[in-house]
């Protein structure tokens, strides 16, 4: 079966392609790539050999593209996976900052921060609410280190002392 696509379809799929690279989004720069080939006129197996899926799933998108055209394409579109952020770059950048001058500065008595402590911090100064287990991939996101709480039982101490 011999497909050819509009000369202005190849220049679509050509910018979806720069689109995917630049948004790293592998699944979709496989799909665009299988479409462009099928265009160039390459047989079903190279592009199944070459995307490293079958060659049904390569009629698969084939059909789904000539059906759906581009508006399925967008939907491949994304910049991540997973539940976004509550915190944008900005208040990150200012969330750093605040934790860098320290507990005192931000009107807390005590001398070191704690989750509960910065969980506090977040929510009044951008009213959001974070749990403390969270916060520790938090830092470790915005740049900063923290440490965990090592505890002992109380009866370990009594054994050492014999």
């Amino acid at each position: 079966m011999r497909i050819s696509f509009s000369k202005e379809t190849v220049n679509r799929l050509r910018s979806e392609l720069k689109l995917a690279m630049a948004l790293n989004n592998l699944r979709l720069f496989t799909i665009v790539k299988a479409l462009l080939m099928i265009a160039e006129g390459n047989s079903l197996r190279s592009i199944a050999a070459f995307v490293h899926v079958s060659e049904r799933q390569v009629l698969n998108w084939l059909y789904r593209f000539l059906a759906e055209r581009y508006s399925w394409l967008v939907d491949r579109h994304y910049c991540g996976r997973g539940r976004k952020s509550k915190l944008n770059k900005q208040q990150k950048q200012r969330l750093y900052g605040l934790i860098c001058d320290g507990p005192e500065k931000c009107g807390f008595e005590c001398g070191i921060w704690t989750s509960a402590i910065i969980a506090e911090l977040v929510f009044r100064e951008f009213n959001v609410m974070y749990s403390p287990r969270y916060l520790c991939d938090l830092l470790k996101k915005i740049g900063l280190s923290y440490q965990k709480a090592a505890f002992e039982s109380d009866h370990l101490d009594e054994e050492k002392r014999r």
